[in-house]
């Protein structure tokens, strides 16, 4: 009796370890997928913004259809022009320019009154101008260009929208009063270096800043009859976009190569942005039009970047497979903004 009872115990007992050993394994297991998960969601990489094509190359330039909400264009150097139009399975369709006007869009604009009016620019020299929406084209026959020349801007007098400036490599500003039907050639702000930016002031329309790619920016007060250099504090002389502050009291922004963002009082110097933008090169920018002080900037890398004080501070907005930005734009109406990039087409994320 006393054999089998302690056979029965020794038995019991084993079965007892076996099974909290059992638990434990199981326990542990939990344990160690709790914290994986954990560790999955701290470490994985957050994504704000979403791809919308399309599949083209690099995104030169995006500008949202002032008068058609959420109508977005996209310049790209291999891909021509496209347009996104909502309710139209949110696809690219292409507008076709000309034949030999060449797939590399620079620029794009649109007439503040009547968007059916649409600029199309490229890096052949030519700059065609539409009546409809993009269906027909004409060529506007820019004087002194050729297929060599790169036309990187397109600005319009937004009162007086039939006046347009037009800024190339070789440092030409061309300007129309008559929506491109005849054409002169203004006096360069600061030397020969290539216009990459044109500004027309919004608020004192006859006040146009030039920026250039290695000799600063440059200011007329006159509607381009006389020019002034406004470089004084210019972190460098390479200068790739400009955008304005539309809100009181108004700001300039100037995003350059090597120098990252530089903020400047309408009548004053240029002082580097604030804290926070952690590359030098910049390569686009957009002002939110409905948040005062607010301002988004494009980087290599595949960086943008915030600020909601005027370039005093900056936040970086994650990114993950984000190629170099090269074009920003902002659809206040849906509330969204825009980048543009270099071979993975366009993302967009909530604005603010």
């Amino acid at each position: 009796m006393h054999a089998a009872t302690e056979t029965q115990r020794r038995a019991a007992h084993t079965k007892r370890t076996s099974s909290r050993r059992r638990w434990r394994t199981i326990a542990a297991v939990v344990v160690i997928g709790a914290c994986a998960v954990s560790a999955w969601r701290l470490t994985r990489p957050a994504t704000p913004w979403t791809p919308v094509g399309p599949a083209a190359g690099i995104v030169r330039t995006l500008t949202i259809d002032p008068h058609e909400p959420h109508t977005l264009y996209a310049g790209t150097s291999d891909g021509g022009l496209l347009v996104r139009v909502p309710g139209d399975g949110s696809s690219w369709r292409p507008l076709v320019l000309p034949a030999g006007a060449g797939t590399d869009v620079r620029a794009i604009a649109l007439d503040p009154h009547d968007s059916a009016i649409v600029y199309a620019a490229t890096g052949r020299g030519r700059l065609f101008a539409s009546r409809d929406g993009g269906a027909t084209w004409r060529d506007t026959a820019l004087p002194g260009t050729s297929t060599a020349t790169v036309v990187f801007v397109v600005a319009l007098d937004p009162t007086e929208p039939t006046r347009i400036y037009v800024g190339t490599s070789g440092g030409a500003i061309l300007e129309t009063a008559d929506g491109g039907g005849s054409w002169i050639r203004l006096e360069h702000p600061i030397g020969v270096a290539d216009v990459v930016a044109l500004l027309v002031d919004p608020q004192r329309h006859d006040t146009i800043y030039a920026a250039t790619a290695g000799a600063g920016v440059g200011r007329s007060r006159d509607g381009g009859r006389s020019w002034e250099p406004m470089s004084t504090g210019l972190s460098t002389p390479t200068v790739e976009a400009l955008a304005i502050e539309p809100h009181p009291p108004a700001v300039l922004y100037a995003a350059t190569s090597g120098g990252g963002v530089n903020v400047a009082d309408v009548e004053g110097s240029w002082r580097a942005a604030g804290s926070g933008l952690s590359t030098a090169v910049t390569w686009s920018l957009a002002v939110d039009p409905a948040r005062a002080g607010t301002v988004y900037a494009g980087a290599s890398g595949g960086q943008v970047f915030m600020s909601t004080d005027r370039g005093a501070r900056w936040r970086a907005l994650p990114a993950p497979c984000i190629d170099t930005v090269w074009a920003l734009a902002l659809d206040a109406a849906a509330d969204v903004v825009y980048a543009g990039t270099s071979g993975r087409g366009v993302f967009t994320r909530p604005a603010g």
